[in-house]
């Protein structure tokens, strides 16, 4: 019983030796060559995991979406405090700025600085009324009147400006 079952045929020579395959031998040669059928997942099972798992990267996605934008809202709002910071400090820096501006320009201040450089009040002025044949003798005497005399008046004060600097050639 030296014989093997290599294929399906046996050769001449195995059979003609008398050897009689035993049921064991023909057993092994049949579920050899019948095919065994693969088990199979139903289809809805590899759906609902399917699923199942888009939904948990859906589900991570949002999630570090929302971290994200979390991060970016922190830091705006840093910013926004920052700002909101040096505008409390801007505002107190223009509050002092203000007083010392005001402590400045205040009269008794601007006399006693007066005096110490020298200077002392005004004596009362009076105003003297000219007649205007006495205007016209000084001026038939004296030519034509000078240009710094001359007044010029016109309702639109950016004509004014226009005539200064025309006057003063500046470009």
């Amino acid at each position: 019983m030296a014989a093997t079952f290599s294929s399906a045929t046996r050769s001449t020579q195995e059979i003609s030796a008398g050897d009689r395959p035993t049921r064991q031998r023909l057993t092994d040669v049949s579920q050899s060559t019948i095919p065994r059928p693969t088990p199979k997942i139903p289809p809805v099972r590899r759906r609902a995991a399917g699923a199942v798992v888009a939904a948990a990267v859906v589900a991570i996605v949002l999630m570090l979406m929302a971290a994200v934008l979390h991060t970016q809202l922190a830091e705006r709002q840093f910013r926004i405090d920052n700002l909101n910071r040096s505008v409390r400090s801007e505002q107190a820096r223009f509050a002092v700025l203000r007083s010392e501006r005001a402590e400045l320009r205040s009269p008794t201040r601007l006399a006693d600085a007066a005096r110490a450089l020298g200077m002392s009040p005004a004596q009362p002025t009076e105003f003297l009324s000219v007649e205007p044949m006495e205007l016209a003798r000084v001026i038939a005497a004296g030519g034509a009147l000078p240009e710094s005399s001359q007044t010029v008046i016109q309702d639109n004060p950016l004509g004014q400006f226009l005539t200064v600097k025309i006057l003063r050639n500046e470009p």
